[in-house]
């Protein structure tokens, strides 16, 4: 997220010259946010930790759709949004 979304969103130039990639990135962000809830899968079935990963996975899931729109200005309010989401779960799930 930091080194492709985040810098890909940035600006309407990066956003165009990275529209490949962003999308890609995108739906892996999308994919492991899946992922991160499947039975088995550690704190998966804590409530708060799920909601963290659903909301990653909508705001990646907005990315995508943005980058079909060629919309930039919505890529990059998502990509906050999956800012958001990381920072404020690994306040209270990374040791």
């Amino acid at each position: 997220h930091q080194t492709k979304l985040q810098p890909f969103t940035a600006s309407k130039s990066e956003f165009t010259g990275h529209i490949d990639e962003l999308l890609h990135q995108a739906q892996i962000v999308a994919v492991l946010s899946e992922i991160l809830l499947k039975d088995g899968m550690e704190d998966a079935d804590d409530e708060d930790y799920a909601a963290y990963a659903q909301r990653m996975k909508k705001a990646a899931l907005e990315i995508v759709d943005a980058v079909k729109l060629n919309n930039n200005e919505a890529a990059r309010k998502a990509a906050g949004e999956i800012s958001k989401a990381c920072v404020e779960c690994h306040e209270g799930y990374r040791a």
